[in-house]
């Protein structure tokens, strides 16, 4: 569900100590989490392996029978969802034979399967788009960073999170929403560009 998250992106970036517009691909990489939906799916998973399990007298399963011939008909429901995101992430052998083996062991590759997936969308997003052209200069994975837990002096702390994620006073970051013909050089040479290289290599 949307709404739930953005729940969870805005306690992200409460953490994080940033504006509620920062991108959440930045949020998501900083601190190794993934969209909520990745464990919603997995536990329908699981509750679809009860349903397959359960008695035929059983109220659940019986309903279950019946979402299934409702789906078989075209009429899109909770079963049509499970069919789908199963097929999707290439396990529609688990559907057409309704259930596997082993579950506990397809839950964990099926969980993995999610995490690859979005990964992979992830950072797709991340080449798709200029504004995370320094980003990926350095992240190409979705994992907690580590300097969150050992920067503990909380301005040290802010600083480094905003310069990774360009949300800087820097005019290159200040500026890119603004006109072309936004003055973006910098302070004091005035004929380059005030950007990361610019700000740690020329202007020191």
């Amino acid at each position: 569900d949307d709404h739930v998250e953005k729940v969870h992106t805005y306690a992200c970036k409460r953490f994080l100590n940033v504006s509620l517009r920062t991108p959440n691909n930045f949020v998501y990489g900083e601190l190794g989490r993934f969209p909520l939906v990745v464990n919603c799916c997995i536990r329908v998973i699981r509750y679809w392996f009860r349903l397959l399990k359960m008695d035929s007298s059983r109220l659940p399963y019986q309903a279950y029978k019946m979402l299934c011939t409702l789906d078989e008909n075209g009429k899109k429901n909770w079963v049509t969802a499970v069919r789908q995101t199963l097929f999707r992430l290439g396990y529609g052998f688990v559907w057409l034979n309704q259930g596997v083996a082993t579950e506990q062991h397809f839950i964990a590759q099926l969980k993995q399967r999610f995490i690859d997936v979005y990964s992979q969308e992830w950072l797709a997003n991340l080449r798709g788009s200029t504004r995370f052209d320094m980003y990926i200069l350095f992240k190409t994975s979705i994992k907690y960073e580590t300097y969150l837990d050992f920067v503990r002096v909380k301005c040290f702390r802010n600083a480094l999170i905003r310069f990774r994620l360009g949300i800087t006073e820097l005019k290159t970051h200040k500026n890119r929403y603004v006109s072309l013909v936004a003055d973006n050089n910098g302070p004091f040479c005035k004929v380059v560009e005030e950007n990361e290289y610019h700000f740690f290599f020329i202007s020191l």
